[in-house]
């Protein structure tokens, strides 16, 4: 694929200073990084949208610089941010005749543009508008946007398969991933733990471990949340980069989210990658995701029955996990970040 554009300006909440770690942070570093290693640090402008708020002179002459000099500007904002600054990036783009391209983060845009029109719009002038489900880019493409590609949630990894996996004992490993809070289905998790464990054996029948960033507002109901026996148990925010391996030494993956905000959530893919098959809720798009019975299992949100039915699966038939986490390492080859940017520098728009 010949590449039309030899620089690039990324702008995105790259969460270095507050040292966030979020879907959001995770997309836009990784994207970032990527463009870095095709075309070199030189090659490659970077421009922080938290700047829009707390260094506003700053980041106009930071975000203008990145037009004048580059031939793309890639940007990745939330909704505060699109709201903000699109209008004066389009005139940016008109300006210095760019191509301008926005990568969404999240399933929250289709809701948004229905109920604004003017930011309807101002979307559809765009040169692409890369969003992460085929459900999204038909909701769009239903309000007239024909700007619309799909590229789902991506990564960067090793290509190597990773066979090295012990087989599944009891009690079963179970991790939790994500941002902790209530909306991404905690409670569920654990009162589906409880259940399990309320036959008395000599040890639990599955222990749950939970990973990430705990939010500021549900500090003291979580740390209620965890006075429980010793198979339940926090284990501090995960930096991306050991993802993989600490993954790796679980069985399944638990995502009871019901967030309203969730698009292809990053969770999953880092699952998929680490070989880990997923019990996860059929909520939003996660059905375009998990594939039943192959990468994982789905239940209906909130139905922690239906979660206690399929860790019992597990537990009556440990060897039905092998099959699955190979099959998650050849689905998370269709998610790397080589293939995204190769797309973006190409300035080949595929709608869909």
């Amino acid at each position: 694929m010949a590449l039309k554009h030899n620089s690039v300006t990324v702008c995105g909440h790259y969460g270095y200073q507050t040292n966030q770690i979020d879907g959001q942070t995770i997309k836009t570093r990784v994207l970032k990084d990527a463009f870095v290693d095709f075309l070199g640090e030189a090659n490659v402008q970077v421009v922080d949208s938290t700047m829009f708020s707390r260094h506003p002179v700053r980041f106009f002459f930071e975000a203008r610089k990145g037009f004048k000099e580059c031939s793309l500007v890639v940007m990745l904002p939330g909704v505060r941010g699109l709201h903000m600054f699109l209008p004066l990036f389009l005139y940016w783009k008109r300006k210095w005749s760019r191509q301008l391209q926005y990568v969404v983060i999240g399933g929250w845009l289709p809701d948004l543009l229905q109920r604004n029109r003017w930011l309807r719009n101002q979307c559809a002038q765009l040169d692409g508008i890369y969003v992460e489900m085929k459900a999204m880019a038909q909701a769009l493409s239903g309000l007239g946007l024909l700007n619309v590609i799909v590229i789902p949630n991506y990564r960067k990894f090793d290509y190597e398969s990773k066979n090295n996996f012990t087989l599944t004992t009891i009690p079963i490993k179970l991790v939790v991933y994500s941002r902790i809070f209530r909306e991404k289905g905690i409670e569920d998790a654990i009162a589906a733990l409880k259940k399990i464990n309320e036959i008395k054996t000599a040890q639990p029948r599955a222990i749950l471990d939970i990973y990430g960033p705990i939010q500021e507002l549900y500090q003291v109901e979580f740390q209620r949340l965890l006075i429980y026996p010793q198979y339940i148990n926090y284990r501090g925010v995960l930096a991306p980069e050991s993802a993989c391996n600490v993954l790796q030494q679980y069985d399944v993956l638990l995502f009871p989210t019901y967030y309203e905000g969730e698009g292809f959530p990053g969770t999953l893919l880092d699952a998929y990658i680490a070989g880990l098959p997923v019990i996860a809720s059929d909520w939003k798009y996660n059905s375009e995701v998990v594939e039943e019975g192959s990468t994982g299992l789905l239940f209906r949100t909130h139905a922690v029955e239906e979660i206690v039915e399929h860790i019992e699966t597990f537990i009556a038939n440990p060897s039905k996990i092998m099959p699955m986490r190979l099959r998650c390492i050849e689905k998370a080859q269709h998610y790397h970040v080589e293939d995204v940017v190769k797309m973006l520098l190409s300035g080949s728009i595929k709608t869909n």
